[in-house]
């Protein structure tokens, strides 16, 4: 095992901040003072930011620094701009309003010699206000965790594990591949991240133990998935260009991308057509998405009306 008393830092945490300060301070104390442990904050240009030396002490951590984005790019930028300065054995990434949970980092030095290249770890899902109050958000991602016995589905449970949190990476692997990045989009930066990662690995390990805690904000970019102004369209368009990388059946319409589109029809019917006419050119095929649509509404009559709209759309594009 790597000595936790030499040089070499086993852990690198990148964390993207973005005008959370007191929450981050949470993040930052349950990350130990060891010095092992590299901590990367980068800050997006928050509000305030030239104040967070003074008001936030943990900062002045001797593993922690703080790194000023040169301009407002959105969380994947903040990470691919922590991965150029990470160096640690390990690479795990952390939301600023979550945190880890005691014991987390035995937990990981259990499996700092791992043979893998990803080791995923379950979460426990809570209130960011009130952690003691459990929630259900992204739940069903520790049930994949459950589900996945496998040696041969790594690849599927990293295509699919789509949250950048709960995993450990090996920085070599992402030093061999520099195209696996975050996209630097709105919404759903991370889903290409995890697909290109899964092209490349050779082998997971999963620990069943909870050492992260995943809150729910409200106000956060994942609270209310699909309700933001432009969210739906960007998410999907991600999905789109998830499938074309995958190849057709490795991942298909799924239920999440089916909610997407209900959500563009009802708030924003110019997203619907654009997404609904290029589906095709990621391998999509357009009328099973609106047959899901339409079994999802239950309404016979909001069904043939989309039905003809549909049609009325594919009609004139050609």
């Amino acid at each position: 095992m790597i000595s936790k008393q030499g040089n070499i830092t086993n852990y690198t945490v990148v964390i993207p901040h973005y005008n959370i300060p007191d929450l981050l301070s949470r993040c930052l104390l349950s990350i130990p003072q060891r010095n092992d442990i590299q901590v990367l904050v980068v800050d997006d240009n928050s509000p305030g930011a030239d104040e967070y030396s003074e008001r936030l002490p943990e900062l002045g951590r001797r593993n922690v620094r703080l790194i000023r984005a040169p301009k407002r790019g959105g969380a994947g930028y903040a990470r691919n701009l922590g991965l150029q300065d990470a160096f640690g054995t390990w690479v795990m990434f952390a939301d600023a309003d979550d945190f880890f949970l005691p014991g987390a980092w035995d937990t990981f030095d259990k499996y700092l010699d791992s043979p893998a290249d990803i080791v995923f770890y379950k979460f426990r899902a809570v209130m960011s206000d009130d952690p003691s109050v459990p929630s259900q958000r992204l739940n069903h991602f520790n049930r994949l965790l459950d589900d996945t016995k496998a040696a041969d589905r790594s690849a599927e449970l990293c295509a699919d594990f789509q949250i950048p949190s709960c995993k450990m990476i090996r920085r070599a692997l992402l030093g061999r591949h520099p195209e696996i990045r975050f996209e630097e989009i709105p919404f759903s930066n991370d889903v290409m991240f995890a697909a290109r990662l899964s092209q490349v690995i050779s082998a997971v390990e999963i620990c069943h133990e909870a050492v992260y805690a995943l809150t729910e904000r409200p106000g956060s970019l994942s609270y209310g998935i699909g309700w933001k102004p432009g969210e739906a369209e960007c998410r999907t368009m991600a999905e789109f260009r998830v499938h074309k990388l995958l190849g057709r059946g490795k991942r298909n319409w799924s239920r999440v991308t089916v909610q997407y589109f209900w959500e563009m029809l009802k708030m924003d019917p110019e997203a619907f057509d654009r997404c609904f006419l290029a589906a095709p050119q990621y391998g999509f095929p357009r009328w099973r998405a609106i047959s899901r649509v339409i079994w999802n509404s239950r309404n016979p009559w909001k069904g043939v009306r989309l039905l003809q709209h549909c049609a009325r759309l594919q009609f004139c594009r050609k």
